[in-house]
């Protein structure tokens, strides 16, 4: 068995349960894998070694060198993208068809003036209270980037081990709508601010068919965001409300790394959970302050890319797996009726559990992008990044690995005290009151009676009725 970032349990003659890793390439430029056989009923940690064995192994598949025949050595242009063209999960098949997902987030930054103007970013006032005149783009006026902004993103890109864009530029994305008075998007086309980089999800957690993925990250970049058209606002006009115009905005995306509503919805809980534990954003999905845009496609296994279609503005959990799969069934019957699937953007309708036509889809030379003249280039010096790594918390990865191992706990009990950021941290202020021997106990009462008449009440552990002191004679 051949695997790049798709696990799957094959199992031997003997019964055992048993993976095949890929380590290398032959002289003929042939795969060569490693077997890993386990005990049985011990798939889960024989994955976890299998994760360990790619993380060492993915940089030697990507400049492994293959041997020609007159002696001279040439790089190989084998990447993982393309192991992972080969690696398909048959379970996660639709009637035969293979699904491509790549997902783009936007992710407001929590800082408290706008990107490029000094106007609050405050959620919730009255309608073009908190636009300034250069959220209006009003003659004359000129953008000033905020530096808050840069550091949040930085953050990002070290948490989700990216390359950095150490000298980074911004352009101008044209195109009209109401609630965009400049005529223009002031974004990061040519140069963004994070580059390359990936994050490890777990899909189905916590249940039986639970496996691990890492999902890659084509790049991060900043820009500012629209204003809002409401309808309905004025005598069944629609109104465009300008608060928003100029609020910053990190937009991630991925590779077309997902192959089900499951994978993409378990990538998109990972970096929600990041952008709030290393506390750059709030991420309130409600208040549009983290939207996703889902591009997805089928295709045959081993076939050419599909067309994509665009979902837009997905701001639920529960919406997001429920509009990808309807997409995808949309564009399966498409297929097999022997239609072509369209190149659009896509809404997602709630109550009639379906997805319809919003607009033909642009490609980016339509929306005619240069580099904006008002803005400098920006560079960062290599001691700002030190600065940054240095104050960066411990990721929740390695805080769940550190609460099984220092402090004893199970793998249940780590996930769900990691859970958020705020979570994890009062855990351990228990933990100091009662001591380590019984972290157990302190888990317990946290996950048990605390989050449970938190979450009876709507509160999170910010709100708790117990200082951390009391907390500790308490449990």
């Amino acid at each position: 068995m051949y695997l790049g970032d798709v696990y799957t349990i094959a199992v031997n003659l003997a019964g055992l349960p048993a993976l095949s890793q890929p380590v290398g390439l032959t002289t003929e430029g042939l795969p060569i894998g490693l077997q890993l056989i386990g005990k049985h009923w011990q798939e889960s940690q024989l994955l976890t070694t299998a994760h360990l064995f790619q993380q060492h192994t993915d940089h030697h598949l990507q400049h492994s060198t293959i041997a020609k025949g007159d002696g001279i050595m040439s790089t190989a242009t084998t990447d993982n993208s393309a192991v992972r063209e080969h690696a398909v999960r048959k379970e996660l098949l639709v009637d035969g068809y293979e699904v491509v997902i790549g997902i783009e987030i936007h992710c407001q930054l929590n800082t408290e003036s706008k990107i490029f103007s000094s106007a609050p970013t405050d959620f919730g006032h009255e309608p073009n209270s908190q636009a300034s005149i250069v959220d209006l783009g009003l003659p004359g006026v000129l953008p000033v980037l905020n530096a808050g902004v840069v550091d949040r993103a930085l953050k990002f890109g070290i948490g989700v081990n990216a390359e950095l864009g150490l000298f980074n530029t911004f352009d101008r994305k044209n195109y009209f709508y109401p609630d965009l008075p400049k005529g223009y998007q002031i974004t990061q086309m040519a140069n963004p601010i994070v580059g390359e980089g990936y994050i490890d999800v777990v899909v189905n957690e916590g249940e039986k068919n639970e496996y691990p993925k890492r999902m890659g990250i084509t790049r991060a970049h900043l820009e500012e965001d629209a204003g809002k058209s409401v309808h309905d606002a004025v005598d069944g006009m629609t109104g465009v409300d300008l608060n928003r115009a100029g609020t910053p905005l990190i937009e991630i995306v991925s590779e077309p790394d997902m192959r089900s509503a499951h994978e993409a919805l378990a990538y998109i809980k990972a970096i929600h959970q990041l952008v709030t534990w290393l506390g750059i954003s709030d991420a309130v999905m409600a208040e549009g302050s983290f939207r996703c845009d889902c591009n997805v496609s089928v295709r045959k296994p081993g076939a050419e890319l599909g067309t994509r279609t665009e979902l837009k503005n997905l701001n639920s959990f529960r919406f997001i797996e429920r509009a990808i799969n309807r997409e995808i069934e949309r564009q399966i019957d498409i297929l097999e009726d022997g239609g072509k699937v369209v190149q659009a953007t896509m809404l997602y309708d709630p109550e009639r559990d379906e997805t319809r036509t919003m607009r033909t889809k642009e490609d980016a030379n339509d929306y005619r992008y240069f580099p904006d003249p008002d803005l400098l280039p920006v560079r960062i010096e290599q001691h700002t990044v030190d600065a940054i790594k240095a104050a960066m918390p411990e990721l929740p990865v390695a805080r769940r690995a550190r609460f099984e191992e220092a402090l004893g706990l199970s793998e249940y009990d780590a996930r769900i005290l990691t859970g958020s950021r705020q979570i994890a941290d009062y855990f351990e202020a228990v933990v100091a009151e009662v001591g380590q021997a019984d972290a157990k106990m302190a888990g317990n009462w946290v996950m048990g009676d605390l989050l449970g008449a938190l979450n009876k009440d709507d509160k999170d552990i910010t709100h708790s009725p117990y200082q951390r002191q009391a907390v500790g004679w308490y449990a």
